[in-house]
């Protein structure tokens, strides 16, 4: 998922030690500040008279401040010191020099310019998010360009178009951007955690799990890929009227099939789960859904065993956001020969919260993408035409029965 999850925790926040200033923060950033600060990772400036802290959250840090508070942080100060660094910034003192050395060679910074860092300098709304994301595991270059760094955090549901032209950046906006990154990270090391070693999951294969036994005892997606990889699973089309448990025994699938697996493998594991259905030019595609702690998670097992015998080398989640609307444009960076096709004007990405097994019988539905006044067929159940809804990640709405 390019996005191994690290124990950096986003404590750049705590560098601010900065004079108080007369305007007032929002209440989203005083709200972040206070949740981040019971958690340890935001301290203020000082204290009022009743001893609660003082955030100065109008105020903004120096590049310098980040780096130093940065590397502490990490409890790396003394390895920092002790190093001897080769950087290609000729504006750093010796002071400076382990700290920013540090973070350059480990990849958490990079300079201004290819020979000055300019410590001194306010930190900008793209260069703090782009820390952010370098702290979630993303490359700046490949994932995400320092520039625009705030649109990888759009998608993520960090931020919300609102630093696509910030011209300043306070603490109070370092509150609030950290607040949602520290709920991603946390949601994804719960997420992704394995519970069973290699050896465990080897001993379920050789018993010949059933496949209740294995809905009760995986319930992460960690171990069930790692399961499925140890059964020999693999990619293969199959029938969408056939459901997961004989999915399980045939031991393989394609979209509509391991979708169905992966999930009735994980049920009730997870606060929320589902499917998310992708129409586009030349076909659809349905993949997984899961929610943690307020956080999504797209899971597709297809690219992970389309190459059968081959222990799948990419992340089985292939989005996460907190903000599942920009699950289409996720889509469409992830997926582009298939989205980006002129030969269609019809794309719709819906996302549904029922049992699904692709069972052509069932009753059907029309969709109208309303950016476009297409249709498009959804198969529910009566059921579900009664109770379910329907959200258009592109257009942000919900279709309701």
């Amino acid at each position: 998922m390019k996005k191994r999850v690290l124990c950096l925790i986003l404590t750049l926040v705590m560098i601010f030690a900065l004079v108080p200033s007369a305007a007032a923060a929002s209440d989203e950033a005083t709200e972040a500040a206070e949740a981040l600060y019971e958690l340890g990772l935001f301290k203020g400036t000082g204290t009022n008279p009743d001893g609660t802290p003082i955030f100065d959250l109008d105020k903004t840090p120096t590049r310098n401040q980040a780096i130093i508070m940065l590397v502490r942080l990490l409890g790396k100060e003394e390895e920092a010191k002790a190093g001897t660094w080769n950087i290609p910034f000729t504006d750093v003192s010796d002071s400076m020099k382990p700290y920013i050395g540090y973070a350059y060679t480990n990849g958490l910074t990079n300079g201004y310019t290819a020979t000055t860092y300019c410590g001194g300098n306010p930190i900008r709304a793209n260069q703090y998010i782009a820390f952010v994301l370098r702290a979630l595991g993303y490359v700046s270059g490949k994932d995400f360009q320092v520039s625009t760094s705030w649109k990888l955090a759009d998608e993520l549901g960090i931020t919300h178009g609102e630093y696509a032209n910030a011209t300043s950046f306070t603490r109070g906006d370092v509150a609030k951007i950290s607040l949602k990154a520290h709920k991603i990270q946390e949601a994804t090391a719960k997420f992704t955690e394995r519970q069973y070693a290699d050896e465990e999951l080897q001993a379920f294969v050789d018993e010949n799990l059933s496949f209740r036994d294995a809905c009760d005892k995986l319930s992460t997606i960690s171990d069930v890929v790692r399961y499925l990889y140890l059964r020999g699973y693999h990619f293969e089309p199959d029938n969408a009227g056939v459901e997961a448990s004989t999915r399980y025994r045939l031991n393989s699938g394609a979209c509509v099939g391991g979708s169905a697996l992966l999930n009735a493998l994980l049920e009730g594991d997870y606060d929320e789960q589902g499917y998310v259905y992708i129409f586009y030019a030349r076909g659809e595609h349905v993949f997984d859904y899961f929610v943690k702690d307020g956080v999504y998670f797209y899971c597709d097992l297809v690219p992970l065993f389309h190459d059968s015998g081959t222990y799948p080398q990419r992340d089985p989640v292939c989005h996460i956001t907190t903000d599942p609307s920009t699950l289409y444009d996720a889509w469409l960076q992830l997926e582009p020969h298939d989205l980006n096709d002129s030969s269609s004007d019809m794309y719709l990405a819906a996302m549904y919260t029922t049992a699904y097994c692709g069972n052509p019988t069932m009753p059907a539905i029309w969709l109208r993408d309303s950016s476009t006044g297409k249709y498009s067929r959804i198969p529910l159940s009566p059921a579900e035409k009664k109770s379910q809804q329907i959200l258009f990640l592109r257009d942000g709405y919900t279709f309701e029965f």
